[in-house]
């Protein structure tokens, strides 16, 4: 098991890789679980992959921007999970579930995939745009789609953030 706590600044993994190439930041063993709390941020530039639990507390986020999978389920008690525009987060085991508490958020513009989902927080499209020097997500005025792939989702008091674009206003002279 992985527990790291960001308090007092923010986790950044990048450009590192696992072998021949291969981009990813942390790659756990068997039955490893990983856990993030804390109230500063989390930056993955390249995959995570365990073949365990993940669960994230704190009012920090994790943004993932390469493809990562769990063998195990996803809590979010707090603070915000986000997958980067393009990229797979995916729970691969028979029967893993995406758990989002009232307090969390799960959002970004790619795709995550798991056998079930059960929402109490929110849920958030945008393109999750990935900046190691960002100190917050950047949700302003940027589209995305995040797709939930599974079996079943259940919304529970479920949340959802989106962005309309740019107001627009017109007057007598623009018909």
């Amino acid at each position: 098991t992985l527990n790291l706590k960001a308090t007092g600044g923010d986790f950044i993994f990048a450009n590192n890789q696992q072998s021949a190439g291969l981009a990813n930041d942390i790659k756990l063993g068997t039955s490893s679980h990983l856990n993030l709390s804390g109230d500063n941020n989390f930056f993955f530039g390249g995959g995570v992959q365990s073949s365990g639990d993940f669960a994230k507390t704190g009012t920090g986020f994790a943004q993932f921007a390469q493809d990562s999978s769990f063998v195990g389920d996803l809590t979010l008690n707090d603070g915000d999970v986000r997958i980067t525009s393009g990229n797979t987060f995916s729970l691969v085991g028979a029967t893993d579930t995406v758990t989002v508490g009232s307090n969390g958020t799960l959002g970004g513009g790619g795709t995550i995939s798991a056998n079930s989902f059960v929402i109490g927080g929110s849920l958030s499209a945008d393109s999750a745009v990935f900046s190691s020097g960002n100190t917050a997500p950047n949700t302003n005025n940027t589209f995305g789609a995040l797709t939930l792939s599974g079996q079943s989702v259940v919304l529970n008091d479920a949340t959802f953030i989106y962005d309309l674009g740019t107001a627009v206003s017109l007057n007598s002279d623009d018909t």
